[in-house]
C-alpha cells in the first residue's frame, strides 16, 4: 500500500490522495451483499442446586457441615531429587533443574493428593492457575464410597 510523503504537510488547496490499504470493494467493483438477519434468542440455563451431588436428601444436612472445611491448595511446578549433601550445599542463587519442562501443565494438590492439572497465567500483579484437566484417581473415585 502506498505510504504518505514523509516531511511535507497536507496541500489544502490540492486534493490529497489516499493513503493506507486501498478500499477492498473497489478492487471488485462492487460492495459487499447484505448480510440476511439473525435469529437470536437468550439460552436458558438449567439453575442446579450447589448441593446436588447425586447423596440422598438424608446425607446432604452432613455435606453442608464439611463444605466450611478448609482445605489446603498447592501448585507444583516440577519436582527433584537431590541427596542431603547436596541440599546442605545450597547457596542464595543455587539452581535447582526440575523434572518438567517449562510450559507444561502444573499439578495442582488439595491436602497432599492430586486432583487437577492446569497452566499458570497472572492475573493483575499475582499468579493463579487455570485448570485444564481434573485427574482421576483412586482418592476421587473413593469419595461418597464406603
Amino acid at each position: 500500500y502506498q505510504q504518505p510523503p514523509q516531511g511535507y504537510p497536507p496541500q489544502g488547496a490540492y486534493p490529497q490522495p489516499g493513503y493506507g490499504y486501498p478500499n477492498q470493494y473497489a478492487v471488485y467493483g462492487a460492495y459487499p451483499p447484505p448480510v440476511p438477519p439473525v435469529n437470536v434468542q437468550n439460552a436458558q440455563l438449567h439453575q442446579f442446586d450447589a448441593m446436588d451431588f447425586g447423596i440422598p436428601a438424608d446425607q446432604k444436612d452432613n455435606l453442608k457441615l464439611l463444605m466450611g472445611v478448609p482445605l489446603e491448595i498447592s501448585v507444583e511446578i516440577g519436582t527433584a531429587k537431590r541427596k542431603v549433601k547436596d541440599i546442605l550445599e545450597f547457596t542464595q542463587g543455587t539452581i535447582i533443574e526440575l523434572e518438567r519442562q517449562a510450559g507444561a501443565p502444573v499439578d495442582i494438590v488439595v491436602n497432599g493428593n492430586l486432583i487437577a492439572r492446569g497452566d499458570v497465567v497472572v492475573i493483575d500483579d499475582n499468579f493463579a492457575v487455570r485448570i485444564t484437566e481434573i485427574v482421576k484417581s483412586k482418592f476421587i473415585d473413593s469419595l461418597g464410597k464406603e
